[in-house]
């Protein structure tokens, strides 16, 4: 997870989504828990940052920002 990642996620019609930095930070720190390779072993606690940095559901929109932090496709996180 590096310089790439973006924040904010937006599909046609729907409201934006960004993590705040301190919310990036935190995925962070957890995915830096798993050993390589194995970061969407961090799938539900950044689906939980991601929930509470959105007014308490997942859109599309956060659930693509999700796997953008983890590196995995959008799919996977659906």
């Amino acid at each position: 997870m590096g310089a790439t990642v973006k924040a904010v996620t937006v599909r046609e019609g729907t409201p934006p989504f960004a993590f705040s930095e301190a919310a990036l930070a935190e995925c962070r720190t957890i995915i830096a828990r798993y050993p390589e390779g194995k970061s969407k072993s961090a799938l539900l606690p950044i689906l939980h940052i991601a929930q509470s940095e959105n007014n308490g559901w997942l859109s599309v929109n956060a659930m693509d920002a999700v796997a953008q932090v983890l590196g995995i496709q959008h799919i996977e996180v659906y």
